[in-house]
């Protein structure tokens, strides 16, 4: 038999002699569309939440199902045949979820979707404005990321600054030129907004050693005419 349809069909075999009652028997046929190819969706990049919706295709005529992969805890996949079912319970970390789809007997299609729920960046501290003397040089306070990874940059100053570890709070700046700067201590979390705070530090140039005359000796004045002081750089 060639059916025109996708369907079940139920077919009849009787045997039938002269006048005595035929004899039948029923089988049931189910012809099966092709499974739809399963497409999970792209990857999502979240920010601290607890509820996404999944964006896997739509089934049909088939049936989907969503599982979890893997993940930081159980979050509860509220439709699991639903393409577009959302999850909650959420925590930071990195999910992955599949997508199953089945139509009867033909072979199953699945595909997956990495989810990233990044943790809100540490917030970012530092220590307290400097002021040093004599040098351009000096090491930095910057607090350390529980979640997310910290960068130093200068954010204004007369000259440039290379840091010894950009990426570390106790970093050393070096300023190619006195005076003041202010740097800032950035940490980042994927997608989340980052955190940042500053700090200023003024480079002084040592003074200019300081000389005078020679000794004088006045007679009957209070008054001198003319003190002579040098600089010597």
């Amino acid at each position: 038999m060639e059916a025109d349809a996708y369907g079940t069909y139920v077919l009849r075999w009787t045997i039938s002699n002269g006048i005595c009652t035929p004899s039948t028997a029923d089988v049931t046929v189910n012809y099966y569309e092709s499974t739809v190819t399963s497409d999970a969706g792209v990857a999502q990049n979240l920010c601290d939440v607890t509820t996404t919706t999944l964006a896997g295709n739509d089934p049909t005529p088939g049936t989907g199902l969503w599982t979890l992969v893997s993940g930081p805890n159980t979050p509860a996949i509220t439709s699991p045949t639903a393409y577009n079912s959302t999850v909650t319970s959420m925590v930071p970390g990195v999910y992955v979820f599949r997508w199953t789809i089945s139509s009867g007997t033909c072979p199953t299609s699945e595909s997956t979707v990495t989810i990233t729920n990044y943790a809100t960046p540490t917030t970012s501290t530092t220590g307290a404005d400097q002021t040093i003397c004599g040098l351009t040089s000096t090491s930095l306070g910057g607090n350390t990321p529980v979640n997310g990874t910290g960068a130093w940059s200068q954010t204004s100053g007369p000259g440039t600054t290379t840091f010894s570890a950009s990426g570390t709070g106790s970093s050393t700046a070096t300023a190619t030129l006195y005076g003041t700067y202010t740097y800032t201590w950035t940490i980042s979390n994927g997608v989340c907004a980052p955190s940042t705070s500053e700090m200023e530090v003024t480079y002084y140039q040592t003074p200019t050693i300081a000389t005078v005359g020679a000794k004088q000796n006045l007679c009957g004045t209070l008054e001198v005419e003319l003190l002579v002081a040098t600089l010597r750089l």
